[in-house]
């Protein structure tokens, strides 16, 4: 069935290289080859009918930021985790730098 073609029968169209239902035939320069096509207004003629039934959905719509709604707790145990750590890097380095100053003194 040919959208373009207004007439629920068939007709018989000249069709050159690229259409869409010419395929397989090796047409040279311009050639082009009859072929019957059906039209695209159903009748009673028609004994099958294959369909593919297109359901509208909903648009999808990205939600930006969503990590921040759905997980605050998870990111704040870790900045929390990443805070320890640093303290722990920073008394660490504090400590070894007063013990090296007294092992100066001495």
């Amino acid at each position: 069935m040919k959208q373009s073609v207004l007439t629920p029968g068939r007709v018989s169209l000249l069709m050159y290289r690229g259409t869409p239902y010419l395929c397989g035939y090796g047409r040279i320069n311009g050639e082009r080859r009859r072929k019957s096509i059906h039209g695209c207004i159903l009748s009673q003629d028609l004994s099958v009918l294959n369909l593919v039934i297109m359901k509208k959905g909903k648009k999808v719509s990205k939600a930006p930021k969503i990590q921040r709604l759905v997980t605050p707790l998870t990111l704040q145990r870790k900045r929390a985790r990443i805070a320890d750590k640093k303290k722990r890097i920073l008394r660490k380095s504090l400590k070894l730098l007063i013990i090296g100053s007294f092992s100066l003194l001495d």
